[in-house]
């Protein structure tokens, strides 16, 4: 029944209909997965002729198995058995930064903490590939899975290199603040680089933007009422 609902179409319909691996290295590749990876619970169907394999599932898979090790760049899907969301959080934190994260669940609490407490390049919920054709979302991978992303703005972003540029003119006044770097060194000129170096942080003011306005509004009204007032007594 569960064949029939994933594959409504037989064996030798699929064939004519799905493409084929790529080459006769990599359909090895795949059927080593198959034979050494938990056990083919749909699909499995081969022929080394013209390079076809299935769709396939595998279960019982552990996450040392070969098909767990990297990409697999096949139609085959292995199956590791978890007990609750918080084991698949410990897991998928316990390897490499995925490229894409599948998350099907309808329980929206499930999917806030494994959203929140793991990473991957992107994270689709309940759907699959279509957030890759999304242009205003930024596509790419994190850590193992890569840097950067793209799509519109973001591949300016990643695809730009921003240039930094410091010049210095030769102002007397900069120059004495400057000779500190140079030796003799002093514990007096230690201090002072320890100073100029420090990171500072601005001054908070509680809605600050907002006074700043009110205060060069005020200031203006001032100033009209000033000047109108020095015309009128004319």
């Amino acid at each position: 029944e569960i064949r029939r609902i994933l594959w409504p179409l037989p064996v030798p319909l699929l064939q004519d209909i799905l493409c084929r691996i790529v080459s006769d290295r990599h359909y090895k590749r795949l059927s080593d997965l198959m034979d050494n990876s938990g056990k083919i619970a749909l699909g499995g169907e081969r022929n080394a002729s013209d390079r076809f394999i299935a769709p396939t599932i595998l279960t019982e898979v552990k996450g040392t198995d070969p098909a767990m090790q990297d990409e697999i760049f096949g139609p085959i899907l292995p199956i590791v058995n978890v007990d609750n969301a918080y084991e698949a959080i410990s897991f998928i934190n316990s390897r490499s930064k995925p490229l894409t994260m599948y998350l099907f669940t309808a329980d929206k609490r499930v999917q806030d903490v494994i959203v929140e407490q793991t990473t991957s390049g992107s994270v689709s919920i309940n759907e699959v590939i279509m957030h890759y054709a999304v242009e205003s979302l930024p596509f790419g991978g994190v850590g193992h899975s890569g840097m950067g992303c793209y799509h519109g703005k973001y591949s300016f972003d990643t695809f730009t290199h921003q240039r930094s540029a410091l010049i210095k003119d030769f102002n007397p006044l900069l120059e004495s603040l400057a000779s500190s770097r140079y030796p003799p060194y002093s514990d007096q000129k230690i201090s002072f680089i320890q100073m100029m170096m420090k990171k500072r942080r601005g001054i908070s003011v509680p809605y600050g933007a907002q006074l700043m306005s009110f205060l060069l509004g005020v200031a203006a009204t001032w100033a009209f009422l000033h000047i109108r007032g020095r015309t009128s007594s004319r």
